[in-house]
Formats: C-alpha cells, sequence, structure tokens
C-alpha cells in the first residue's frame, strides 16, 4: 500500500519534529551556494527562471536550510540522520549509505512554478523508497507544498497532526501535483505495478546538470526531447548503466548514442569488459568517452592499450582538457605524452610545454625518452632533465647528456634528492647549463660535509630533519653557492634559524649562535627582512628598550600582530604608553594590524601608518575598503572620505547585508573614491552608480533603494559644501548617525530651495548654517528625523525674510516651525515671534500652531496671539483650552478674538448655536465662551495673570475655582438685578463696592486652593478662609442688612456657602454632582430659614471630609 503525506511546509516539516528545517535564517550566500550547486532537470531558459527567481527573491527569504531548493531534505523526517525505514536488523549507518541513492535536484512546470524532486532508494531492496515533492520552495513555508509518497507507513513516525492518505490512487495523486509532462512520465515507469522502485531510476543523473550561468549550461533540448520519447529504453539501457556504475557523465550527443546500436560508442561500451580493478575500469572508460568526445575514436585501441598511460591520463583529464585532444590526437605527440606522465610532475610539465613555440621541442623529448630510464627510481632524475630542456629548449644534448649521467650517481642523487626540489636544481642548473657537471658536482660535495652535521643536531635534539629546513639550506646555496656560513649554521634546526642567520651575516654581527638560538630574536629578524625593514634589524637589536620589546611583541597571538607591531616599534614610532596603547587597539579592531601591513606595503610614511593606527575612523574606513577587496591608496582617505565609509560601513555589518550589498559596493566605491579626491566630477560618477544600481534593483529592490539613496545623499553633501567652499571640518559629525542626517537634511534643503527664488549668498548661508549645527552636535544627540522638513521649511522662510533663527531651536521646540509657517501663510513677519524671550515664546508659537489649525486665515487673531500683553495672554490661555479639532472653527475663532479684544463679559451661546454645526463643537464652544467671560470679568476685577492661568487649568482645583467664580458671578448678577427692580437707590450704592466684594471673595477661594494645608491645620485653615470671607462681605453687608427684601442677604448666604463647600469639597460632593448633574447640594431657598437649615446640613456632611493635603 501507498501512503501520500501532503500539507504546506510548515505543518509537515513541525508534524515529524523537523522544525529546524523551516526556523534557519535564510542566509543569501547559503542560497547563492546552493543556486550554483543544485542539480537542474529542465532547458537552459527554465533554469535561468529558476536562477532569477531564487536570486531576485533572496532578501525576502526569512527562513532557507540547505536542500530546501531541490527538496533534498525530505528524507530526513522519517530520522535524525537517515530514515529508519531503510534500516535492516543489525545494520549500522554507513551499511545503509554504502547501499542507499539520493538524487535530488530541482526544476519548473509548465506555469513556471519551482519545484524541488528527491529520489530516495535503497539500491538492494526496492520495496524501501520515497519520492518528495516541494512546490515553490522560495516562498515562506506556509506556502510551500510538501509531497511525500512512500510504500512504508509513516504515520508512527509523525508527531503532530497532519494529512496522510493510504490507497493505489495516491500515486496518481502525486504524479498530476508534479506539473512537468517528463518527469511525470518518468516516476510512472520507475513505480512498478508491485508498488517496488525500479533501481535503474538512478540512470535520471545523466539527465541532470548543475543551475549555473546561461553560458555554462550545456544545451539540451533535443536531449530532454529524447529523454521523454525513450524512458523504457533509457532505464534499460546497459551501456548507460555501466557509465553511471563509475559516475561518468557523458555529453547529450553520447547520451543519445548510448541507445543507437549503430554508433561507435555504442559498440564500444557494448564490447567493453570490466576487469577486477574499479580503478583501472573507470580510467578506461573516461579514456574511452574522452576519445569519442574528441571524435578519436581510431585511436582507442592504441592509446587504451596501456593500462598505466590510461590512468595517467584519466588523472590529467580535467586539468588539461584542451590540450590533451591536441597530444592524443597525434601518435608523435601521444609518445610525449607518455614519456612526461612516467615521472611525478607531468601535469606541471604540460602548462609549460603548451606555452613552447618551439616545434623542435617535441622532438628533442622524443630523443630524451629514448635514453635508458627506468622507473620509479629514475623519477627525481627525470623530473630534472625534462624540466631543464622545457627552461631551456636549445640546450645542447652533450650538456644534457652530461646531467643525466651525473645524477645517475647513487650517491650524488642521494644528497642531492634530500636538499633539492627537482624543478628547483632545474632551475639553478639553467643559469649555467654548460656548467651543469661542475655545479651538480660543487653542490654534491658541498652538501655531503654539511648534512651529517645538520643530523647530527638533530639527533641531538631529537627532532627530525624538516623537508623545510633543507629547502632553506637549498634556497640559500643557490643565492650564494661560495658562501661557507651554511657549514657553521649546522646548529640550527628549522628553516626560520638558516633564513635569520643569513640576513645577520649579511648585515655583519657575529657571534651568531646567541642571537639565532633565541627564537624571539628570530622571527623579529625574518619578518622585518620580510616588511624590508633589514636596516632597521641592526638598530632593534643593539637598542635595550626595543630588544625588551622584542619579547613582548614575541608572545603576540598571530604573526600578523607581530609583524604589524614591528613596522611601528622599529622605527622608533611609539613610545612605551603608544606601544601599550597600540596592542589594546589591536584587541579592540581585529582589522587593523593587517591594514598596518598593508599601508607599509603601499610604502605609506611611518607617520602616516602610526596615524591610521591610532585614528579610529580613519582605519575603520580602510578596513571597510579591504574587507570589499577595493584597491585604495591611504592617500585617498581624507575626513569626509572617512566618514562616508564610516556610513557605509554600519550597511554591512551583517553576514546577511555583506552578501548582498558587497558586489554593489565593489562597483561603485573605487569611482566614488576618485569623486572625493577630485579626480572625476560628478557628472562623470552619478550615470555610473546609477548603472550600479540596476544591477543591484534585479536582485534587491529595497536594498538597492537605501544603500543607493544613502551614496546620493552623503555625495551630494560633499557636492554642496564643495561648491559653496564649506571647510572639510564643517562637515565631519561626531557619529555616522549624524552623518546620515546631514545628509538627508542638506538633501532635504536642497530639493526645496529649488521650488524657490533663493539668492546664492542666502544659500550659502544656509547650507552653512546646516552643515554647522550637525557638525557641533554630540554623538549622543538624536535629531527628530520627522520634524525635520517642517524646520527646513521654517528655516528658509526665516532667512528669506532677513530673520535669524537656530536649526537647533527649530528642533528644540516643539512648535517654532509650524507657528513660523504658520506666519508666513499670512505674510506675517517671523521677526515679532522671534524676538519674544522664552517661555514666552514656545507660549505664543503653540497658539500660533493651533490658531493654523483651526484659524488659519484670521490674521487679527494671529496678531493678538503675538501680543504680550493680557489680552494676548488671555487669548492664548483660551486657545489652549481647545481640544482637538479635526476641521477649521474661523467662527469660534473670531469669537474669542472679538471677546478678549473688547473684554465681552455676556454669553454669546445663541451665536454659537447658529454658527459651529456639531454638537461636540457646540459643546466645546460654550465651554470657551463661559471660560473667556469668566476671564474678562476676573480682569474687571484687575486680576494677575497667576489668577487667570489658575482659572483656565485643567485640573480639579481649577475646575473647582471655575465653577464656584461662575456660581458666584450668578448670585451676584441676582443681587443686582434684585436691587435694580426693587431698590434702585441701593442699587447704585452697591455697584460701586460689589466689585470689591467679588475680588475678596475669589482672592481668598483663590489662595486657600493654592496653598493646601496639612489635615491637622484644616480646623484652622476652615476659620482663616471664613474670616477672609467676611471681611470681603464688609463691602456690601450695610447695603444688603438694609434692604426691604432679605432674598439679597440670602443670595450673600449661598455664596458663602457656596465658597466654603468648595474649599471643604469631599468626594461624597463629586459623587453626588456625577450621579445628578448639581454642583451643589442645595438650590436657592426661598426663606432664610430654610437656608440655615440647609447649611447646617452640609456643615455635618462635610465637617469629617475636608480638602486633602498635598502628597509627599
Amino acid at each position: 500500500m501507498l501512503f501520500l503525506i501532503q500539507g504546506d511546509a510548515q505543518t509537515v516539516y513541525s508534524a515529524f519534529g523537523r522544525s529546524g528545517f523551516i526556523a534557519y535564517d535564510a542566509r543569501r550566500n547559503a542560497i547563492r551556494i546552493d543556486v550554483e550547486r543544485t542539480r537542474f532537470f529542465g532547458t537552459a531558459s527554465e533554469c535561468m527562471h529558476h536562477r532569477s527567481v531564487w536570486l531576485s527573491n533572496q532578501s525576502s527569504i526569512r527562513s532557507y536550510a540547505q536542500g530546501n531548493m531541490s527538496a533534498g531534505n525530505l528524507f530526513l523526517l522519517f530520522g535524525h540522520k537517515l530514515p529508519l525505514p531503510f534500516f535492516k536488523e543489525g545494520e549500522e549507518d554507513e551499511d545503509v549509505i554504502a547501499n542507499t541513492n539520493n538524487i535530488c535536484f530541482a526544476y519548473v512546470d509548465q506555469n513556471k512554478d519551482l519545484h524541488g524532486l528527491i529520489l530516495y532508494f535503497r539500491k538492494d531492496d526496492p520495496t524501501k523508497w520515497l519520492i518528495g515533492l516541494s512546490k515553490n520552495p522560495h516562498l515562506q513555508p506556509e506556502n510551500v507544498d510538501i509531497k511525500v509518497l512512500t510504500p512504508f507507513d509513516p504515520r508512527p513516525y509523525r508527531k503532530l497532526p497532519c494529512e496522510i492518505k493510504s490507497g493505489a490512487e495516491t500515486k496518481d495523486e502525486f504524479i498530476e501535483a508534479i506539473g512537468s509532462p517528463r518527469l511525470a512520465k518518468f516516476i510512472k515507469y520507475i513505480i512498478t505495478l508491485n508498488e517496488e522502485l525500479n533501481p535503474c531510476a538512478e540512470i535520471i543523473k545523466l539527465f541532470l546538470q548543475n543551475a549555473v550561468s546561461e553560458s555554462n549550461f550545456v544545451v539540451n533540448d533535443e536531449l530532454l526531447a529524447f529523454f521523454e520519447q525513450e524512458i523504457p529504453k533509457i532505464l534499460a539501457s546497459k551501456e548507460l548503466r555501466l557509465l553511471l556504475d563509475y559516475d561518468l557523465q557523458p555529453s547529450p550527443q553520447q547520451i543519445q548514442a548510448c541507445l543507437d546500436p549503430e554508433t561507435e560508442l555504442y559498440k564500444l561500451l557494448s564490447a567493453f569488459e570490466r576487469g577486477d580493478n574499479d580503478r583501472q575500469n573507470k580510467a578506461q572508460l573516461t579514456i574511452l568517452l574522452l576519445l569519442d568526445r574528441y571524435g578519436l575514436n581510431e585511436r582507442q585501441e592504441a592509446i587504451r592499450s596501456d593500462n598505466v598511460f590510461v590512468e595517467k591520463l584519466s588523472n590529467l583529464s580535467n586539468v588539461h582538457q584542451d590540450f590533451l585532444p591536441i597530444l592524443l590526437a597525434d601518435p608523435f605527440k601521444t609518445e610525449v605524452l607518455r614519456f612526461l606522465t612516467q615521472g611525478d610532475h607531468c601535469s606541471e610539465l604540460l602548462l609549460q610545454l603548451k606555452q613552447i613555440e618551439d616545434q623542435q621541442i617535441w622532438q628533442k623529448i622524443i630523443d630524451l625518452a629514448k635514453w635508458p630510464w627506468q622507473f620509479p627510481q629514475d623519477a627525481y632524475r627525470h623530473a630534472v632533465i625534462t624540466k631543464l630542456l622545457l627552461n631551456i629548449p636549445d640546450i645542447s644534448e652533450k650538456n644534457l647528456q652530461a646531467i643525466y649521467e651525473c645524477l645517475g650517481k647513487k650517491k650524488i642523487s642521494e644528497v642531492l634528492k634530500k636538499v633539492f626540489d627537482p624543478f628547483v636544481l632545474a632551475n639553478y642548473l639553467a643559469a649555467k647549463p654548460a656548467e651543469g657537471f661542475d655545479l651538480l658536482m660543487h653542490a654534491n660535495d658541498f652538501f655531503a660535509q654539511i648534512l651529517p652535521k645538520y643530523e647530527g643536531t638533530a639527533r641531538l635534539t631529537n627532532r627530525p630533519l624538516s623537508p623545510q629546513l633543507l629547502a632553506a639550506l637549498a634556497e640559500q646555496y643557490v643565492k650564494n653557492p661560495g658562501d661557507a656560513l651554511l657549514a657553521s649554521l649546522y646548529y640550527c634546526h628549522s628553516k626560520d634559524q638558516i633564513k635569520a642567520g643569513c640576513i645577520l651575516n649579511e648585515l655583519g654581527f657575529l657571534n651568531l649562535p646567541a642571537y639565532l638560538l633565541n627564537p624571539v630574536v628570530v622571527s623579529a629578524v625574518n619578518l622585518l627582512e620580510s616588511c624590508n625593514l633589514k636596516p632597521c634589524i641592526t638598530h632593534v637589536l643593539n637598542n635595550e628598550s626595543l630588544f625588551v620589546a622584542l619579547g613582548e611583541i614575541h608572545q603576540l597571538e598571530t604573526e600578523t600582530l607581530r609583524k604589524a607591531s614591528l613596522i611601528l616599534v622599529s622605527q622608533n614610532a611609539l613610545n612605551a604608553d603608544e606601544f601599550r596603547q597600540l596592542l589594546e587597539d589591536f584587541r579592540t579592531y581585529p582589522g587593523l594590524a593587517h591594514l598596518v601591513i598593508l599601508a607599509h606595503k603601499k610604502n605609506c610614511s611611518v607617520q602616516q601608518i602610526k596615524e591610521l593606527a591610532f585614528s579610529p575612523r580613519l582605519h575603520q574606513a580602510a578596513s571597510t575598503l579591504f574587507d570589499l577587496g577595493i584597491e585604495f591608496n591611504f592617500n585617498q582617505l581624507t575626513p569626509f572620505t572617512c566618514q562616508f565609509l564610516f556610513v557605509i560601513a554600519d550597511l554591512i555589518k551583517t553576514q546577511k547585508a555583506k552578501e548582498t550589498l558587497s558586489g554593489y559596493l565593489k562597483g561603485v566605491l573605487p569611482g566614488i573614491l576618485r569623486f572625493l579626491n577630485k579626480e572625476i566630477s560628478w557628472d562623470e560618477l552619478k550615470p555610473y552608480i546609477q548603472g550600479q544600481d540596476s544591477l543591484l534593483r534585479e536582485e534587491d529592490e529595497e536594498s538597492a533603494q537605501h544603500l543607493t539613496g544613502l551614496i546620493i545623499e552623503q555625495l551630494n553633501a560633499f557636492v554642496i559644501a564643495s561648491h559653496h567652499g564649506i571647510s572639510s571640518d564643517m562637515q565631519m559629525t561626531k557619529s555616522k548617525q549624524l552623518a546620515k542626517d546631514t545628509g538627508r537634511t542638506i538633501k532635504l534643503l536642497s530639493e526645496k530651495l529649488k521650488e524657490k527664488s533663493v539668492p546664492e549668498e542666502q544659500r550659502r548661508v544656509l547650507y552653512e548654517h546646516v552643515f554647522a549645527f550637525f557638525s557641533s552636535l554630540d554623538a549622543h544627540r538624536q535629531v527628530a528625523v520627522a520634524k525635520v522638513p517642517q524646520v527646513i521649511d521654517a528655516l528658509i522662510s526665516c532667512n528669506l525674510q532677513g530673520s535669524m533663527v537656530s536649526l537647533d531651536s527649530l528642533l528644540q521646540s516643539p512648535f517654532l516651525a509650524g507657528a513660523i509657517l504658520a506666519l508666513d501663510k499670512l505674510h506675517l513677519p517671523a521677526a515679532d515671534l522671534l524676538d519674544k524671550e522664552q517661555p514666552l515664546q514656545d507660549e505664543i508659537a503653540a497658539s500660533l500652531v493651533k490658531l493654523g489649525q483651526v484659524g488659519p486665515e484670521n490674521v487679527l487673531a494671529f496678531k493678538l496671539a503675538m501680543q504680550d500683553d493680557s489680552k494676548g495672554h488671555d487669548f492664548r490661555l483660551l486657545l489652549a483650552r481647545m481640544g482637538r479639532v479635526n476641521k477649521q472653527q474661523p467662527y469660534l475663532i473670531t469669537l474669542l478674538h472679538d471677546g478678549i479684544v473688547n473684554r465681552r463679559t455676556w454669553p454669546e451661546f445663541e451665536n454659537i448655536e447658529k454658527n459651529v454645526a456639531g454638537q461636540r463643537n457646540k459643546a466645546q464652544g460654550y465651554d470657551l465662551d463661559e471660560s473667556l467671560i469668566l476671564m474678562n470679568r476676573l480682569r474687571a476685577l484687575n486680576f494677575n495673570d497667576q489668577v487667570i492661568e489658575f482659572l483656565a487649568k485643567d485640573n480639579d482645583k481649577s475646575r473647582q475655582f471655575h465653577k464656584a467664580v461662575l456660581r458666584v458671578e450668578t448670585e451676584c448678577q441676582t443681587i443686582r438685578s434684585r436691587l435694580k427692580i426693587k431698590a434702585k437707590d441701593k442699587w447704585q450704592q452697591l455697584s460701586a463696592s460689589e466689585p470689591e466684594y467679588r475680588k475678596g471673595l475669589y482672592q481668598a477661594l483663590y489662595e486657600a486652593l493654592i496653598n493646601p494645608c496639612e489635615p491637622k491645620e484644616q480646623k484652622n485653615a476652615l476659620g482663616e478662609f471664613t474670616n477672609k470671607l467676611n471681611q470681603a462681605a464688609k463691602h456690601i453687608t450695610d447695603i444688603v442688612e438694609i434692604d426691604r427684601d432679605p432674598e439679597a442677604r440670602i443670595a450673600m448666604m449661598v455664596i458663602v456657602n457656596i465658597l466654603t463647600l468648595v474649599f471643604t469639597l469631599s468626594i461624597a460632593n463629586w459623587v453626588h454632582q456625577k450621579n445628578t448633574g448639581d454642583f451643589l447640594f442645595f438650590y436657592r431657598p426661598a426663606s432664610s430659614e430654610a437656608l440655615n437649615s440647609l447649611n447646617k446640613q452640609i456643615l455635618e456632611e462635610t465637617a469629617t471630609e475636608i480638602m486633602a493635603a498635598p502628597a509627599g
């Protein structure tokens, strides 16, 4: 029975406990690598579509595990390393691997959807197999379709719910999902009626190739058509099976020829007899295919009759595939090749032979081959002679013969073989070919004498005589064959000691053992020589303080660190403290040491190198270029260039970002370096950047847009600064974020200036102001990016008006920029606002911004808001009380403006009802009008700004004060109205003193509310408050007492109760107000008896809860 697992990748992998394959972070490099090495089934156009989709979607792929592209990890659903159902009893992992085929590849279906397909089966058991399919594997896991067909029950391996079907129909369902007629037909053929898998399914590997670029993709349209038509024959082909057994890949034409009995290849493969040696079998088949591919089948027998020659040819076939056909086609040249393969250096000799144009060389090698050679004993002599002949094609046979005979002497060859690489010896002899014999004899005699000494030292130190030491001896001997120094260095046991000894001897040092037996000195000498600082060696070794420093340098972890330290120390560039700092910087910046060495190689002065080492921004800029593999001159690293690279480096911190952007940066940075150093113009550079940008956009639109935008911003700032003569110091910022902000702001400023007619000098002033501002900021200062566009508009506006305002003040103030722009729309000068001192300026600015929202065309209102008097003050308070508005309210602004200017003290409720739309806006209008009236009435009583501000605040105490004043004003109006009707003479008396009465009341309440008392002092405070009320009442008591109507006196009592209750207001009062909508517990009584009774009730209810004292 067949089983079909299906679902999205998220569900399927999780169900089988393999969620790790969908949780991998997608690394661009991993995707790129998999694209290049994934096997692909399909045409060139389909392959290019596959590559394009994967490479262009790299930035959007959140998770990717190796194998996702080709469904290559679906077999791991059933085990950690191998599918558990594939194990037989007693088998180890190695046994299963040896008997298992794993074939996975990518393809594109008829709808251009991407797929991966895996065939996983045991070679020795056709009942154990699985076929897996993934659709759109480049999408997120929840959008990737997975199907796995197996003959075993997968349910025991399932850990979470997942759809699993069973039955014969699952095969058809799986095949239908493949979406490729060719592959669907193939899968149909390889699954037998017994639900077993045909082991010959492996044959499909011959029809796959790597998903490489189009230029390297082998055109295979004809082959795939052949595949679809001849699947049964392909599966049954013994010839293809033979090649597949040895992992050989025939060409598309050869694959088709393998099924045509009339072809030479078919006949050759059919006649091929396998031997017992698999290595020889593979070599024979490799050369068979190679000769057939190049049309050299007539040479098959002549070449393949020699198994040793064939094996050596098969090892050369990949490296020299272009040269081998030329050599094998010509029997004469084949003999040359046969002779060269007898040695151990055939590949290197062929490379040199290919470059020689002298045709006589072929005959000379043939002649050489006729000499009496005995292999493998003559391998060394063969390498020396053939290399010498290729080095000097016109060398005489006599000289060559003399060298041949000399190397044939066993004692001589044994000594020279120990010391000299054959090619080194050949190159040495090539300098004086006529003296070859003498040179060999001298070398033999020299080393026959000194080698025993070196061997003796090796035995004493229990160390073998290393090949490196012998190579060093050979190297020094070749440089100076007559030098007796090597004979005296027998106590050395390493090539470094030999090299250092020769250097010190050249510099005139005596008593060499004292130096060469000290590893610190040996290391320092060789490192300094490798840095071309040989003249500094004497100074370093003779300076006691520097000699001590060598010990510390020797302890450094890597040669790079040691070399970089020596470059500066040996040239007296550092004092003790600087040396310590340098070592610390090496630990902080891992790439710094390499940059020091690179700067030295580029012939920078020691002072320039020191500046590089101790300037983080400089060496980080250089490090960015070095990491990207960009050639540069250290003189190109100007301060602005370093800052620019500092900003760019921030974008490629992560491996994924580096993989995404490094190609683009490699393309544009060399040109940018030249531009910043004024080697090319902006007009020459800009098209180049845009061209590289288009290439990046093909792969990653978002990254291209961000990076190119950043680069253009930075370079644009540089161009503008250069044009306006702004100093380089002013272009420098203290952090990369500020550098980015500078570029962004300068770009915005330049764009806005294009829209306006601004004289050149004013433009320069504006640019200079922006550069100076960002240059002055501390590294940790953050700029509110969202405010910058408005701030720039405000800066330009002020500049055009001739007013001075700093960018800092515009950014710091939440309202100043908006206020300036609101004034600008009405053609009002910003100077009137900018001349104000703080905090008045911020207060006015906030009001202007609010006016810009609700009444942007009311010039009089704007002017009133900027007045530094009581009217301007009160108008701004009213604007501040306005809540958030979604639309303009010109009538309300006019109402408030006129009300303040005229100090109106009566309500305009009917006009508000008529002219203001919406219940919410009407309610706000009533509230503002009420506040306006109270402000004006308090101003009429000569109250100062502090009392008005307290009235306008939005807190509990101010609301109590507001409501109390409102109610008192109502009660006082009652007194005035009644007296005016019933006792005009008393009303006239009251009019003169009543304002003082109200002022006294309000002053008492204001002072009581802003000066809260502790609970233990509440009784005294209440008494003091009552006294103040009584004092205020004296202004009108005499008039009210003689009133014929007692209700005036009742009103006064109500007022006193109002104020007292406000002062002693408890939570119960607020609860009652919320529940009843009434501010007070009482209503105005008809008689003084009722009032007294109500007063008593209020005092009883509020006596225990007085207004809370301040916390803390």
